[in-house]
């Protein structure tokens, strides 16, 4: 099996600080429009201080499709909803019949049997469901947590009438003090559907209002963790702690594991993201990494190697391959966990617009009560 560790993908320059092949990844954000407003998101939507809801050109992805066609893989967001996007299916259709190198995270939401169908037809490589727990989902997403595993259900269910392996189908699950105790029993839920991987990371505190959401106050995390991770093996599901400072981190497996890399630490380039990927926002703006740096450049605006290879970009690459975090990279969450920068990413004064949620509790479903 190829290797899916980013670093055994990159082909660099230290002397110039140039990148030799294309992007390996590429982001495209079809769309800053999101029909959730989960507490826990970056993005305040709803209010004043949320993103322009845009949708990236489809003509722009068109002509990115030379480049797009080379890269290792393909994803639909950065934040928005990917399919809500008012020309999903095209979109799909570009890629063809064979679409194993498109993959997307969702909340899962807009999921119908049409798209489920064109989904595992177009055989898309995989699609990730964010789940945040049983009680605690309704509180952090909005919705129930049985509404969304009906989606989850549907879309398996479609790979099994179809008799296909694609899409890889996972979870992805942000971990809080609140919903800890749930990871096991999502896990042992879900499994019999089919579900096939699950991504968990901790929770981001990116607003006052989540200053009691940090789970590395919780004692035996990493056990914890550990725990859950056995159990994952035992049911043939892949289990992928990444963007932590736990233990269990994917930086710190063993064996197999390390052929897998989700998160952008990397032990040769310092973070991986400038060398292997580049987000492209609906506005055409290029990102650097998975913090939000913005680069000043536009994707409608300049030739691929142009913006790949910008004075920006040699800077930045030979500062990380340095181990010299500067500015934003000093306090990434994403490289350094969240432990020793809750405080830096706490934004006071701005609220969301659903964050009187956190106050709620949810019963939960009869058949998780505790008898």
């Amino acid at each position: 099996m190829e290797s899916a560790r980013k670093d055994d993908h990159i082909v660099y320059d230290p002397a110039t600080g140039r990148m030799l092949a294309p992007p390996r990844q590429l982001f495209l954000e079809l769309t800053g429009r999101c029909n959730l407003c989960c507490v826990h998101c970056p993005v305040d939507y709803g209010t004043s201080a949320g993103r322009a809801r845009g949708e990236l050109p489809f003509e722009t992805i068109e002509r990115l499709m030379p480049w797009l066609r080379e890269a290792h893989s393909v994803n639909l967001n950065v934040v928005g909803e990917p399919l809500i996007y008012s020309r999903f299916l095209d979109v799909l259709a570009l890629f063809g019949d064979d679409a194993r190198r498109v993959h997307f995270n969702t909340n899962g939401m807009a999921l119908t049997p049409r798209l489920a169908r064109e989904l595992v037809g177009r055989r898309v490589g995989s699609v990730i469901v964010s789940v945040d727990g049983i009680e605690t989902n309704e509180a952090l997403r909005g919705v129930p947590y049985e509404k969304l595993r009906a989606k989850i259900e549907l879309l398996c269910a479609e790979k099994r009438a179809q008799g296909s392996a694609f899409p890889l189908i996972g979870v992805a699950f942000t971990i809080l003090p609140r919903n800890r105790f749930e990871l096991p029993l999502v896990l042992e839920d879900l499994a019999p559907l089919g579900i096939q991987a699950m991504h968990i990371q901790p929770l981001m505190l990116f607003y006052e209002g989540l200053r009691d959401e940090n789970v590395y106050t919780c004692p035996g995390l990493d056990e914890g963790l550990q725990a859950v991770r056995r159990r994952a093996t035992e049911l043939g599901i892949e289990m992928n702690v990444f963007r932590s400072r736990t233990q269990a981190d994917e930086r710190h497996t063993d064996g197999d594991d390390v052929r897998v890399q989700l998160g952008g630490f990397s032990p040769t380039y310092g973070c991986s993201d400038p060398f292997y990927e580049m987000k492209i926002l609906s506005t055409g703006q290029v990102q650097a990494c998975s913090r939000g740096v913005l680069t000043g450049l536009n994707v409608n605006e300049h030739e691929l190697d142009a913006l790949w290879n910008h004075p920006w970009y040699l800077e930045l690459r030979k500062r990380l391959h340095a181990a010299r975090f500067e500015g934003p990279c000093l306090s990434c969450p994403y490289i350094f966990g969240s432990r020793e920068n809750q405080a830096v990413l706490f934004r006071p004064g701005v609220h969301h617009s659903h964050e009187h949620r956190l106050a709620l509790r949810y019963t939960r479903p009869a058949r998780f009560s505790r008898t």
